[in-house]
């Protein structure tokens, strides 16, 4: 047993040093002071004490009474740091003894060095790889693509070339899409090319074996809201050009009658809905440019007629409008021209041969009434039906062959249908307007019924038409051809003769023309003198 040497008194000893521990104890030993006394011993005492076996397990003490709190002790040095000895099996608890005053805590000892681990046991060796299988040997050319056979095995497609950058199909492509992807097919084409195609459709064939070639053709069908066979948009932020649609016909033609089309259509589908409409084409062209233009057809190189439109209207049933504009165009600011239809001749040609038309209409057929050119204007403050600038205004027909004859009485040229109905009147009638604006039958007997603005009806009433200067047929006059014409003394009716009564007015009102043999039609141009007998 270690001796430990007790401190005679409460103050730090001299004698004590680093290499001592200092134990306090409470009980027992009463020597110094009734709370305990104080020993001290070098910490090598420690450490036989440590490596000693272990003892066995003391039993449990009874918990003692808590001591009151010392006063704190002054620190003492650290001790040298001692081996670390085995670990004693533990002793079973005692009891707490009283809470001594804390001492100042000592320095840190330095830690113990870390036992060895222990070694790893050797990794067991890898097994071999196996050997590689073989490619299967296929017959083919380079870059075809392999497709199955159903069967299990592999087959080049001689038609199915691939080179990473081309794909190359020799015979019919089919694409079906079931999935309702949006869409079925999908060009991506980004290239800085001064010119590029996204896809080029090249469809050749010969003239003898082949009946119609198309280069695309596109079905489309089954939408509830519109059905659209190819929906182009071109355009983007640039300087150059855009064009929806741009087509080149460039083939010679091949047979008797060969025609060819840069673009050709065809609008079949019926619809019986009250408010349907069908367009062969439609444009709209909008937003803010210097011109907007909906149609622009340039024609040109022809032998015989270079023609800009040319329109076909056929069926049985409907009203049929061969072309039909609609400018709705409102100018807010003022100063603007709006115009149905414009046309510029300005070719050169021949003084001796060439014939130029601004508009050439051609009407004809059974109907009830032809018109070759009809004219409304209304609105504005000064409205022209027919208004002309420049060059004469010459009115080539020929009444002989134009009054068909096909009523009693027919008429054209300076028709009006003011007034109202004095008296009646029938058609072929000659009447005159009086002072209450309306019209009465014409009397060569006085001059209240013969001098004042004279017309031929047209009609019962003069919605239907009075002809104050042209030309008329009567199926009851029969003039002799070239002979001027007179009011009569009988109302309303004309004569070859010239009146020769006192009071009576003599007027030319016209002459025989028409027919020979027949004398029904004249030139109705009331003279603006007369002489009263």
């Amino acid at each position: 047993m270690p001796i430990y040497n007790r401190l005679t008194d409460r103050s730090k000893v001299s004698a004590i040093t680093l290499n001592d521990i200092i134990h306090v104890v409470v009980t027992g030993d009463t020597s110094q002071s009734p709370q305990g006394s104080s020993y001290y011993a070098p910490l090598t005492y420690l450490q036989a004490i440590l490596s000693g076996s272990s003892g066995t397990n003391g039993t449990s003490g009874t918990n003692g009474t808590n001591g009151t709190s010392g006063s704190s002790g002054t620190n003492g040095t650290s001790g040298t740091n001692g081996t670390s000895g085995t670990n004693g099996t533990s002793g079973t608890n005692g009891s707490s003894g009283t809470n001594g005053t804390n001492g100042t805590s000592g320095t840190n000892g330095t830690s113990g060095t870390d036992g060895t681990s222990g070694i790893s046991g050797v990794n067991g060796t890898s097994g071999t790889d196996g050997t590689s299988g073989t490619s299967p040997a296929v017959p083919g050319l380079n870059n075809e693509i392999l497709t199955s056979d159903g069967s299990g095995g592999i087959v080049a497609e001689s038609n199915m070339t691939f080179d990473t950058t081309l794909l190359n199909i020799t015979g019919r492509t089919d694409i079906y899409d079931t999935i309702g992807t949006i869409p079925s097919l999908k060009i991506f084409s980004q290239h800085n090319f001064p010119q590029h195609s996204s896809l080029l459709i090249d469809s050749e064939g010969t003239p003898t074996g082949n009946t119609k070639l198309y280069g695309a053709e596109i079905t489309v069908y089954g939408a509830s809201s519109s059905n659209t066979g190819i929906l182009i948009s071109a355009g983007g932020d640039n300087d150059g050009n855009n064009t929806g649609i741009d087509v080149s016909n460039n083939s010679t033609g091949y047979g008797t009658f060969p025609l060819q089309y840069g673009i050709k259509g065809l609008v079949s589908g019926s619809i019986t809905n009250g408010f349907s409409r069908k367009y062969g084409s439609n444009f709209e062209v909008i937003n803010q440019s210097q011109r907007n233009i909906g149609y622009s057809v340039t024609v040109s190189d022809a032998t015989i007629f270079n023609i800009g439109y040319e329109a076909f209207i056929n069926g049985t049933t409907g009203d049929s409008i061969g072309m039909q504009v609609l400018n709705t165009n409102a100018d807010t600011n003022g100063g603007d021209s709006q115009t149905g239809a414009l046309i510029n001749v300005l070719g050169g040609g021949s003084f001796l041969s060439t014939n130029k038309k601004g508009l050439d209409v051609s009407v004809n057929g059974s109907a009830q009434s032809n018109i070759g050119l009809r004219s409304f204007a209304s609105g504005a403050s000064q409205n022209y039906a027919i208004y002309t600038s420049g060059g004469r205004f010459s009115f080539y027909h020929d009444p002989t062959s134009e009054l068909t004859g096909t009523t009693s009485v027919e008429g054209y040229g300076d028709i009006v249908t003011f007034g109202g109905v004095g008296s009646s009147f029938n058609a072929g009638d000659v009447v005159y307007l009086d002072i209450n604006g309306d019209w009465l039958k014409t009397d060569a007997t006085t001059a209240t019924t013969s001098t004042s603005m004279l017309a031929i009806a047209l009609g019962s009433s003069p919605s239907e038409g009075m002809l104050v200067r042209g030309y008329a047929y009567n199926s009851s006059w029969g003039f002799t051809i070239g002979v001027p014409l007179y009011l009569r003394s009988v109302p309303g009716s004309i004569t070859e003769i010239a009146p020769g009564g006192t009071g009576e007015v003599v007027r030319i009102v016209g002459y025989a023309t028409g027919d020979v043999g027949s004398g029904k039609k004249i030139y109705f141009n009331p003279d603006n003198t007369w002489v009263e007998l």
